[in-house]
């Protein structure tokens, strides 16, 4: 099994804030990252953000890395309670009992009765250790299962930003023919598949590592899409047949391969995609510097969407770029 690393030398990763799983009930169905409902199929992780997860009463959901000796985890989830009561949980991968949500032998646990849960823990053992976080449902609320966005990342936690540009009006927007998504679904305005589309990211935000990934899920299959950014956002314009919340000026960038000019990024089946090449190498204006934060968006053709203007845009998300 891959493992990972929360390496010294970061002292965080992301510039990702939470995405709050509210207002609409989960649906009972396996994410990206299932099976993963013990510690011995538990999913491997880097630290980062991990949005739409998706966990029920009989299924609870176990992630895996590597913890160098004497290095801090924080771990947080997002959730609401009205939906489905969840726990946190922290185990020692090699000793028994693990993932067994109980309050004998774990490392450390986060289990209020509130929304979101969040826990902390340092490796002093003298060691590396290989861990295994649990994720548990304590009781139901108004469902056997529950939404919830997971961040993992080393110690200090810093830089967190909101992302934006919802489709479902908590940004104030108006999508350009009724085409909102559910409350609290982390989406764009609504596409063809009849989703919208989200953004997320993974790996590093240190501009020497060079590895942040961003990744679109739910656009149109087999679709040309392109990343933009810009340092400045505005309040969401209707704009083709989704909402655009980044500055139409000077700074606007489309990710863009010099020798080849503009380098799309094609859907998959699934409709998701990733960036084509590094953040910084698309970033002609060289904006992406230490301690900027940079917002992005992935623009998409959508034919065959609710409203006749062929495009549509993700939710978006801003990040803070660290040296």
């Amino acid at each position: 099994m891959q493992m990972i690393q929360l390496a010294r030398a970061l002292a965080c990763s992301l510039a990702l804030t939470p995405l709050l799983a509210t207002g609409a009930l989960a649906q009972c169905v396996d994410d990206p990252l299932e099976d993963n409902e013990s510690c011995a199929t538990a999913a491997p992780l880097d630290d980062g953000g991990y949005y739409g997860l998706t966990v029920s009463d009989v299924d609870s959901d176990h992630y895996t890395f590597d913890l160098l000796d004497g290095d801090t985890v924080n771990a947080s989830i997002f959730f609401s309670t009205d939906v489905a009561d969840l726990d946190l949980w922290l185990w020692d991968a090699g000793v028994t009992p693990c993932g067994t949500g109980t309050t004998s032998g774990d490392l450390a646990r986060s289990w209020t009765t509130s929304d979101d849960e969040d826990l902390s823990y340092t490796n002093t053992t003298g060691a590396d250790q290989t861990l295994v976080l649990e994720v548990r449902m304590y009781s139901a609320g108004s469902s056997d299962c529950n939404a919830y966005d997971l961040e993992l990342y080393g110690d200090p936690p810093c830089c967190f930003i909101p992302a934006f540009c919802m489709g479902d009006g908590s940004d104030g927007g108006v999508c350009p023919c009724g085409n909102e998504s559910a409350p609290g679904a982390m989406e764009g305005c609504i596409n063809a598949t009849g989703a919208g589309a989200m953004l997320s990211a993974s790996g590093s935000a240190s501009i020497s590592a060079d590895t942040l990934v961003l990744q679109v899920t739910q656009a149109v299959p087999n679709e040309f899409g392109i990343f933009v950014q810009n340092l400045t956002g505005v309040s969401p314009m209707p704009f083709y047949n989704g909402l655009f919340c980044l500055a139409p000026d000077s700074h606007l960038v489309r990710h863009y391969n010099p020798s080849v000019g503009i380098n799309p990024t094609v859907t998959d089946a699934s409709g998701s995609g990733i960036n084509a090449q590094a953040l910084t190498v698309g970033d002609y204006l060289n904006d992406t510097q230490p301690g900027v934060s940079v917002g992005y968006q992935f623009w998409f053709r959508d034919n065959n969407g609710p409203c006749p203007h062929g495009a549509n845009f993700s939710s978006g998300l801003w990040i803070t770029w660290l040296p």
